[in-house]
């Protein structure tokens, strides 16, 4: 059935198409499989059970189990027959003498493949509809209590993160809000990830396909040894032996030569490989292989042996009993000893293999992915919440294991912390070569918060029956605000605050900023809706409320302390890092339909979330004015990605892309993908186009993700084939459609600008792809923190090629940039270094240069050593900086000189001008004396 989720408000709506007849009688459909009802029996219908295991058992790898046909446990019937005995639905008696008929027939359990929840019906069309299909996979024994038979890994870890997590949180003990004990109901929907169970199936089919074939080769080889010992000699004749022996000599000849040429050029071994299987089905002896040959004849095979059209019978029994039981772990069941011993132990083995999945996940996927995340190997880092949702889902990792990544990622900083203070006092020689990028953990905390936020919004709407939905703008703006806020203003704080700001208005003669009057906040009060005298009124909550109520949810559904938001003033990371807010406030309004108005909000700051009864005052600093809307947000189950979008009739939000009706488009882009790889160009080229015309021909707008994936693999292939014009044609189309689709701020916005700005570059438009750059660097900052671990690649790539086009004041001003930025790869730090003295120097500023190249040379030792070439030459550019660097100081001691004695015998000459002009001065008015003194003595 055609099923959507929508979450508005805090309220959550599960949506479906109605099945024919459903809702005009019984006698209009017909119950074919499974149960309508809690306690009652369970049906079967062969056909029903085959189209099953036909649909969800072969394509989801679901098992056929035996259950018993009354599924509910004793304690929890009794409890649903008091409840319908309460609520006058169902007598009690005939209840239980249907139980105990199912008790006494001795076919108590019945086959089922799928949920015991799943209800097939019979529509009044007399089609088969499935209902309640509310897992495909097994619950994660992860998020099953011990002594339920889970893992205990939790259990296990709550040792590590009772007090303070590995970082250290700047918390006091009595404020870990992580449970003891996993144990919630709202875990029983826990299960695992689909991509989890393919990846498991491939694993272990290859491993028992390897292990046939490796057995296969060794008793071809067994039977081949046998057959040549028992094989007579045959009589040779003379004509006969001279021909073998010219066989022999040529074979001698030719090994001869490919030892030779063995020890030149390596060999291939797959052709060897080819050469030696093609010689045993001509019937020529082979020699005993050793493992590298099977290795070779495996690596050669195993790829066609695991194709489902060659698989033999026993291989498909194998495959077949690979698949799992859907129905373990389950609460409220009955279970099957007693009532059926074989079925029993089955379900014993199927709870093992889900822990064996479970225990995959803990001890090797998230290891793996945070080793992955420091070695950067294969992907580039995620840039958001999104991002990183598909990265957890594309490796089989659900979302609920954010806080053990953030746990894990916690743990590596420490390493490195510790490795660099060994290093400093002495206790170490070397350095790893990676760090753990900073940004990993920060993203993380990010969509923790995120989507703990959401809950306790979700809660904060909804309570008192939904009182605070009369007033959504009120509500949301203080619950913002608290979010986004270091503490809470004072009387006397925010009496000063709406001076400054109404003095601030008045200069800029109007009043943007003032505080909202009360008419303006009475405007956005939803009245006339009902209520009457049971209304409550809104409960309005300072920070430290909010905040507590968030923590209490990462902890219960993260199991994680935080360590970067809502710390003290001397928590270890407080003072070494600023909280990432706008990135935070970004998710949480993707997350929950939230639109704000465009103005500058300071973040950081105190805050204030005012009100108190029905009293409705401006929170700060997001004011309730400041919300524009809240949509709607939906999953489709036809949607072309995972997630929920928001959703709007007004055309400012663009429909979500679906993918119904488009397998063949689907097929052909990844057959564009298949000849991409394979270097073929031209057909790589064609079918790219032709699977974004089906796209479009089917959904009638080029606004769709698929027609996005075309142009951009359309834009990759022309840039290849040298057609530069066209390659940046077809990647301004790809941004303009991730950008309407997606926001301009969203990971696929970013890849399109990166892509449009390599082509342009390359093709000589630089101004244009330096502006796509920049546009680059913008969103990571503002998606992901100033820390993420690719601006200082950026910034290093944009001071280059500034570099390289003789800009060298620009070029340094990128380079210093890169330098401020946190790298993961102390290479890269030594790089950049490099390159800023190499600037330096060819600017003159031999002193800066120097100490930038002594900077490259400390790191280049501590991660590669003193042998090593790139240490080798940092030291020759730092003799030679050096050299320059004493000789231009030298020269300038010598100017220095020079000024000061010039500096001195001007100052001499002034004393020298000054003593004569006194002299002279004085001289003068002796004289003037000596002539009064004359005249008066005439007189």
């Amino acid at each position: 059935l055609a099923t959507i989720v929508l979450d508005y408000m805090g309220v959550r709506l599960v949506c479906q198409s109605i099945v024919p007849g459903i809702l005009h009688g019984e006698k209009t459909h017909t119950l074919l499989y499974g149960a309508v009802e809690a306690g009652t029996s369970l049906v079967s219908n062969d056909e029903m059970h085959k189209q099953l295991e036909e649909s969800l058992g072969v394509g989801l790898m679901v098992a056929s189990r035996k259950v018993p046909t009354m599924p509910v446990s004793g304690d929890r019937l009794e409890v649903i027959m008091k409840t319908k005995e309460k609520t006058g639905y169902l007598s009690p008696q005939t209840a239980k003498k249907e139980e105990s008929d199912d008790l006494k027939d001795p076919q108590n359990t019945t086959l089922m493949c799928g949920p015991i929840e799943a209800k097939g019906i019979k529509g009044s069309d007399q089609r088969k509809y499935l209902l309640d299909l509310t897992r495909f996979t097994p619950r994660d024994a992860n998020w099953v209590p011990l002594s339920e038979g889970g893992t205990g890994n939790w259990e296990k870890a709550f040792e590590e993160i009772k007090y303070s997590s590995v970082g250290g949180s700047g918390k006091k003990n009595n404020e870990n809000y992580v449970p003891p004990l996993v144990a919630d109901e709202e875990w029983t929907m826990a299960v695992l990830r689909p991509e989890l169970i393919t990846a498991l199936t491939h694993v272990k089919m290859s491993e028992y396909m390897e292990s046939k074939l490796v057995k296969k080769e060794q008793n071809s080889v067994v039977k081949s040894n046998e057959e040549k010992d028992h094989e007579p000699e045959p009589m040779l004749d003379a004509k006969t032996a001279a021909d073998d022996k010219d066989i022999i000599e040529h074979k001698n000849s030719t090994a001869s030569s490919e030892k030779s040429v063995e020890g030149d050029v390596p060999v291939d071994k797959s052709r060897k490989t080819n050469d030696k299987i093609a010689e045993k089905d001509k019937g020529t002896e082979l020699p005993t292989p050793n493992q590298s040959t099977i290795d070779d004849l495996i690596a050669s095979k195993i790829w066609k042996t695991t194709d489902e059209k060659t698989l033999q019978d026993e291989d498909k029994e194998y495959l077949k009993s690979l698949r799992y039981n859907i129905n373990v772990f389950l609460p409220y069941t009955r279970s099957l000893e007693g009532l059926d011993d074989e079925a029993h132990a089955q379900h014993k083995n199927d709870e093992g293999r889900a822990l064996e999945a479970a225990n995959y996940i803990w001890h090797e996927l998230l290891p793996l992915l945070t080793k992955t995340m420091k070695d950067n190997s294969g992907h580039q880092m995620p840039v958001d919440g999104i991002a990183v949702t598909e990265l957890l889902h594309s490796r089989g990792i659900n979302c609920r294991y954010l806080g053990r990544l953030a746990t894990l990622a916690g743990a590596e900083e420490a390493k490195d912390l510790a490795a660099q203070k060994d290093v400093q006092e002495g206790k170490l020689s070397k350095l790893p070569r990676r760090v753990m990028p900073l940004c990993w953990l920060e993203i993380l905390e990010c969509e923790i918060v995120a989507r703990a936020a959401k809950h306790v919004l979700d809660s904060y709407l909804t309570e008192n029956c939904g009182a605070a939905a009369l007033r959504p703008a009120q509500t949301i703006a203080a619950f913002l605000s608290a979010l986004l806020s270091t503490g809470e203003e004072s009387a006397s704080e925010t009496e000063a605050r709406i001076s400054k700001q109404e003095k601030a208005a008045n200069g800029r003669m109007n009043g943007s900023n003032l505080e909202p009057d009360d008419e303006e906040l009475a405007k956005l009060t939803i009245s006339n809706v009902g209520g009457g005298s049971n209304f409550s009124p809104i409960t309005f909550r300072s920070r430290g409320e909010v905040w507590e109520a968030i923590e209490k949810e990462v902890g219960r559904r993260f199991r994680y302390t935080l360590t970067l938001y809502n710390q003290c003033d001397n928590s270890p990371k407080s003072n070494e890092r600023s909280v990432l807010y706008m990135p935070l406030l970004r998710r949480v309004c993707q997350r929950t339909g939230i639109r704000l108005a465009a103005k500058k909000i300071e973040l950081g700051v105190k805050c204030l979330c005012g009100g108190s009864g029905n009293e409705i005052t401006a929170s700060y600093p997001i004011s309730p004015i400041d919300i524009v809307d809240v949509l709607p947000m939906v999953k489709h189950a036809a949607a072309y990605g995972e997630g929920f979008v928001p959703c709007s009739f007004t055309g400012t939000v663009a429909a979500p892309p679906l993918h119904v009706l488009l397998p063949d488009a689907k097929a052909t882009i990844e057959a564009a993908h298949m000849h991409w790889h394979e270097k073929s160009l031209p057909n790589a080229l064609e079918l790219a186009q032709e699977a974004a015309s089906l796209y479009q021909r089917v959904v009638d707008t080029p606004l769709h993700a698929g027609v996005g994936r075309c142009l951009d693999l359309t834009a990759v292939v022309l840039f290849q084939a040298q057609e530069l014009d066209m390659a940046a044609a077809n990647a301004s189309r790809a941004l303009a459609v991730a950008v309407q689709l997606f926001g301009f701020d969203s990971s696929e916005a970013v890849t399109a600008h990166s892509t449009l700005a390599h082509i342009l570059i390359s093709s000589g438009n630089v101004a244009s792809g330096f502006k796509h750059l920049r546009a680059v660097v913008y969103l990571m900052e503002l998606m992901s923190g100033p820390r993420y671990v690719e601006l200082s690649n950026i910034y290093h790539k944009l001071g280059t090629m500034y570099h390289e086009i003789g800009n060298g004041i620009n070029a340094l001003r990128f380079y210093q940039a890169a330098s401020t930025k946190c790298c993961f790869d102390r290479l890269i730090e030594c790089m950049i270094s490099k390159s800023t003295a190499l600037v330096l120097g060819a600017m003159g500023q031999f002193k800066p240069a120097l100490d930038n190249e002594k900077r490259a040379y400390g790191l280049y030792r501590l991660v590669l050593g003193d042998e090593h070439e790139l240490t080798k030459n940092s030291g020759i550019n730092l003799q030679h900086f050096t050299k320059l660097a004493v000789e231009q100081g030298s020269r300038r001691m010598v100017e220095e000189k020079k000024l000061l004695e010039e500096d001195k015998k001007r100052q001499e000459e002034a004393a020298a001008n000054s003593a004569a002009t006194m002299i002279t001065e004085a001289d003068e008015l002796e004289k003037k004396k000596k002539k009064k003194n004359r005249k008066k003595n005439k007189k």
